[in-house]
């Protein structure tokens, strides 16, 4: 299983969208995070491939993760009347989230028009999004707002999306899959070369530790969210996700 990416950018980059994945699986479509720039994008994908069915996977409510889905959602609706939407998020983000659609008037339109526009909880159990893929949540340490990554378990195996977070979650993964006793295909982890976003973001040289205490293959760590300085993680044998045009 592997994800592909609209946006690698981090907040405020002007020569990249903002960080967003997501994953087809026949006319299903699961989307990780929707921010302000990368509405577009999901329009032109769902118009072309004739998606019939939409999980949104929200890490947080940072413009740069959700500022996009109030337009999405109500373009899904009145533009492909697509009433297969599916958000889902932890129960702290839900409540973000739910204000975010109310104060601009798109809760109440989706209800009163019947779309499934559910926000299901990735809270402790697993959300299954399409045959035995299934997503489920865990918390990270990011600002004061309420952040989580996800766990994307496919069978006997999974990847990891760190979301937004101060602390490397490298080793929070690699102990889940000994503990489930599944294989970690892949983690995508946020990152930063400025010592002074740590307070924040995962500063590099602490993905660097973690991945010699760990042992894990560093060709299956995808890093995303970078700042301006990519190609000096490059230059340290840091794997970027591509930034893919759809």
């Amino acid at each position: 299983m592997k994800l592909k990416f609209v946006g690698n950018g981090p907040f405020g980059s002007t020569t990249r969208k903002n960080s967003s994945a997501y994953y087809l699986r026949e006319k299903e479509l699961l989307i990780i995070d929707l921010g302000i720039n990368v509405a577009e994008d999901y329009k032109k994908l769902v118009s072309d491939l004739q998606i019939t069915k939409i999980t949104i996977a929200i890490t947080h409510n940072h413009p740069d993760h959700s500022g996009g889905l109030s337009d999405f959602l109500i373009w899904c609706f009145f533009q492909k009347q697509l009433k297969t939407v599916v958000i889902v998020t932890e129960s702290n983000v839900k409540k973000s989230v739910e204000s975010l659609l109310f104060n601009q008037g798109v809760f109440y339109v989706l209800q009163d028009t019947n779309t499934c526009c559910t926000l299901n909880l990735a809270e402790e159990k697993a959300y299954t999004f399409y045959g035995d893929l299934t997503i489920s949540s865990f918390q990270t340490e990011h600002t004061k707002m309420p952040s989580y990554g996800f766990f994307i378990k496919n069978g006997n195996s999974t990847i990891v999306y760190s979301g937004d977070t101060k602390n490397s979650i490298l080793k929070q993964a690699v102990n889940y899959c000994n503990e489930e006793n599944i294989r970690l295909e892949a983690v995508y982890h946020e990152i930063t070369t400025n010592e002074g976003h740590s307070a924040v973001h995962t500063y590099y040289k602490h993905l660097l530790k973690d991945l010699e205490e760990t042992g894990f293959q560093k060709e299956k760590l995808f890093v995303y969210h970078t700042n301006e300085k990519k190609e000096d993680l490059k230059k340290l044998g840091f794997n970027l996700v591509a930034q893919e045009g759809v």
